[in-house]
């Protein structure tokens, strides 16, 4: 009897301890260039108008929290926005199906959950509206 509960407590350690819960992002700042990739890190489109910047930059900053390193890895997106300031790259953050993915945590690569309607929002923004992933 006590075997059992020493392996399922073992087991669901293992499955806590496989996700880094929790970090947060900080949004890119000064940005002066997007870039978007698709499918093979192929260039689809660059957004250098500031108003268009700063409404993806808001949508960034509206999402900082829930990011996370899931055991199996980060998964990998459709797309990517890459922020710019200048020549010098700031960060990342990318969309796929039904997640978010950046390197704007700080020191490696996490990814949180998204709805429909909030990947859906993020590609109308980067010029992507009625892109499936």
């Amino acid at each position: 009897m006590r075997a059992p509960i020493v392996w399922i407590s073992a087991i669901a350690l293992i499955f806590v301890a496989g996700c880094e819960r929790g970090k947060p992002l900080t949004p890119p700042t000064n940005v002066t260039l997007i870039k978007i990739t698709g499918p093979n890190m192929r260039f689809i489109l660059r957004i250098d108008d500031e108003s268009k910047i700063a409404a993806i930059v808001k949508f960034v900053s509206e999402h900082r929290s829930g990011w996370t390193q899931p055991l199996a890895g980060v998964p990998i997106a459709s797309y990517y926005a890459y922020f710019y300031n200048g020549d010098k790259v700031l960060g990342h953050f990318a969309v796929g199906g039904g997640f978010f993915e950046t390197d704007l945590t700080g020191d490696s690569f996490h990814s949180r959950e998204a709805t429909k309607s909030e990947t859906d929002a993020f590609l109308a923004l980067i010029g992507l509206q009625g892109v499936r992933l």
